[in-house]
Order: C-alpha cells, then sequence, then structure tokens
C-alpha cells in the first residue's frame, strides 16, 4: 500500500473532528471534589474562576448533596481559608462546626453578630428553635439581616472568598421572599451563595438561573427532572443517566469564564469528601468537645519533641470519636510526656481540673 503527504482541503475535511465528552473546566487552583467517569480527570472546583460563584445542589436524601456541601465547605476553610456562613435548618452541620472552631448561633444573633471574620466559619442553627412556625417567621428576619450585611459588608477583596450556605433550601424559600436577592446580589459583592435541596420543585426558578455550578445526583420525583429538561439544564440522554447514578455520583453541570461562558456538563464517578473527626474526651459522665483547631493549639503549645508531639497527634487521630481521659493520660505517659505538661494540654482542650484528677487516679490504678 502506498501512503502519500496531502495538504489537500478534500483531505482536510474528512477529518473527523469531535467535541471532548467531557470538557472539564481546567483549574489550577481549586479543590480537589473527584475524578471524571469516562476519562478519570481529575475536577478542581473554583468557584471564582466561573461566571457566578453561586451554586446549587440538588439530590433526593442519601444521595449524597450533603457530603458534597459539607465537603466543600471543610476544604474552602482548610486550605483557601474561607469565610463561612450556614443557614441549618436541622442542625446538621453544628459538628462541622464546632470541629473546624466556628461557633454555632440561635437565628435571633444573626443581626447582633453579623458576617462571621475573615477566616471565620460560623452557622444559624434553626433546630434551636423548637415551634416549627416560629422558624418560618425567623427566616425573614435572619434574610433581611444577612442582605443589610452582605451589603454593608462592601465588595470583598480579590482572593477572599465569602460563602453564605443554604441548607435545606426550600424550606428557607418558603418562609423568605429574600433569597432570590440573595443570589442576585450576592455575585455583586463577590459572595458564593450555595443552596441545596432535595425538592427543586419548592425552589424558586431564580436559584437555578442565578447558579452557575450545579450539582445534580439522582432525585426522587419524575417533575424535578421535567422541570430541569424544561430550563435546558440536561437533556433526555442525561436525565436517564442520573436516574440510575449510585450514592456518591453526581452529574457537573459548570459555566466556566475562560469558556466564555459556555457550560460543560460532565460526570463525577465518586465525590472525593471530608470525613469530618469528630473528638470528644470523656471522664464519667463528663464529655468535653474538642474543636480541629483547639486541638492543634494544644498540641503546639506543648514543649516536647517534634517526633513525640507527632506521635501523640497520630495516636489522636487514629482514637478518634469519644476518648477517655484516662486513656489520653496513658497514652501520654508513654511518649514520656511529664505530668505538667500532660495537665497544661488537657486544660488547653477544656478539661477541667477535677476530671484531670479523677482521671489521673483512674490510670494510675489501672481501672
Amino acid at each position: 500500500m502506498m501512503l502519500e503527504n496531502s495538504n489537500s482541503r478534500d483531505a482536510c475535511a474528512r477529518i473527523c473532528l469531535a467535541r471532548m465528552q467531557e470538557p472539564v473546566p481546567d483549574s489550577g487552583n481549586g479543590i480537589y471534589l473527584g475524578n471524571t467517569r469516562i476519562y478519570n480527570i481529575p475536577f478542581l472546583f473554583s468557584s471564582e474562576e466561573m461566571m457566578n460563584r453561586n451554586v446549587a445542589i440538588i439530590g433526593m436524601s442519601g444521595s449524597g448533596k450533603s457530603f458534597l456541601l459539607k465537603s466543600i465547605l471543610a476544604k474552602s476553610a482548610v486550605h483557601k481559608n474561607s469565610t463561612i456562613l450556614i443557614i441549618d435548618w436541622n442542625g446538621e452541620y453544628r459538628d462541622m462546626v464546632e470541629f473546624l472552631g466556628g461557633r454555632v448561633m440561635p437565628p435571633e444573633q444573626v443581626g447582633k453578630s453579623g458576617i462571621p471574620k475573615v477566616g471565620d466559619i460560623a452557622s444559624v442553627d434553626f433546630s434551636l428553635v423548637a415551634d416549627e412556625a416560629r422558624r418560618v417567621q425567623l427566616c425573614n428576619s435572619v434574610f433581611r439581616n444577612i442582605m443589610r450585611l452582605m451589603r454593608g459588608s462592601g465588595i470583598s477583596e480579590r482572593g477572599e472568598e465569602r460563602i453564605i450556605v443554604l441548607d435545606e433550601a426550600w424550606r428557607l424559600v418558603r418562609g423568605s421572599a429574600d433569597v432570590g436577592s440573595l443570589f442576585r446580589e450576592g455575585r455583586k459583592y463577590r459572595f458564593s451563595i450555595i443552596a441545596a435541596t432535595q425538592l427543586i420543585n419548592d425552589i424558586n426558578n431564580e436559584i437555578i438561573s442565578n447558579s452557575a455550578s450545579l450539582f445534580l445526583f439522582r432525585m426522587q420525583n419524575e417533575s424535578d427532572y421535567g422541570q430541569l429538561m424544561e430550563a435546558g439544564v440536561i437533556t433526555d440522554a442525561e436525565k436517564a443517566a442520573i436516574s440510575g447514578l449510585e450514592i456518591g455520583s453526581c452529574l457537573v453541570s459548570v459555566a466556566a469564564k475562560r469558556n466564555g461562558g459556555a457550560q460543560s456538563r460532565f460526570f463525577i464517578r465518586r465525590v472525593n469528601g471530608v470525613q469530618i473527626f469528630n473528638l470528644a474526651i470523656t471522664s464519667g459522665k463528663m464529655k468535653t468537645t474538642i474543636s480541629r483547631r483547639a486541638l492543634d493549639a494544644a498540641l503546639k503549645a506543648l514543649d516536647v519533641d517534634a517526633a513525640v508531639r507527632e506521635g501523640l497527634s497520630n495516636w489522636i487521630f487514629q482514637a478518634g470519636g469519644e476518648i477517655d481521659c484516662k486513656a489520653v493520660i496513658g497514652s501520654m505517659v508513654k511518649l514520656g510526656i511529664e505530668r505538667r505538661q500532660i495537665v497544661c494540654f488537657l486544660r488547653g482542650l477544656g478539661v477541667n481540673d477535677r476530671h484531670i484528677a479523677i482521671s489521673y487516679g483512674a490510670a494510675a490504678s489501672g481501672a
């Protein structure tokens, strides 16, 4: 067979060029959320590189949407020092906020406390209000205060990321008419508004149309798919694919600036998330919850060799969950840490002197 070189237009016209099936935006400074389903490409998500910073996460209960949202928040707080305010209807984010050294406040406190300071994380816990009707009434007050505080904060400096999270967004939309304004105006002040919901039909279309980034997990109702198809968000083929997704898999639809705002859609095989490390030290009926920041500060304050500090840190993280105070003391003694240092360390974690003394006695007696 003889091959000939050709630069003719006819030959060029015969070459088939197809659009890549997974047009993943190339972001070098985003947070890693998982790999694509077909080509296994790492997806680094960066809301500031999208046409706007708003995000909508939609999926039925147990599909993985809360895991994704918590992962975005935890990674943003740790790696990007983001300022985060969470509107938490069911108190689901309390452990994560406390673990990251943030504060949990009732809805009535929003106007007094204001937007968290740069790098801080806080949540407004509606579960602290027992009466359901009262919760709904408080929505309007909360959103008026957030809008006022957002407008008063001015436009954020370049590189500073400020996030407002609406969990169970459909409940909040029902209770407040200001959610649409929050999505419209948030982009002007460089806020990232993230809404997570189970029910598309119960949220304002304004949220979808003002979100440059959508994460779609498996949905419960046929009408949810219908609404997305009617809005041109997904196709028939994508609807079929989403309805068969496993837990933790989702369709990502993003409009990146570098692509001129053109929509890119692809599937993530499984969300790469963060399991929040919950730590508490117990002694009898006493239980002291420890935040990550408090633990880091207490470890840093220990006047010991780096290898000893690392050994203690590894032991604590491997033990995890609830740790008996006497076990902590025993581990520190084995590492050669002096009693004075052990007492200071436990005090730094918030354990009171009485329980330190009781635990020391139990550790010494082997009880």
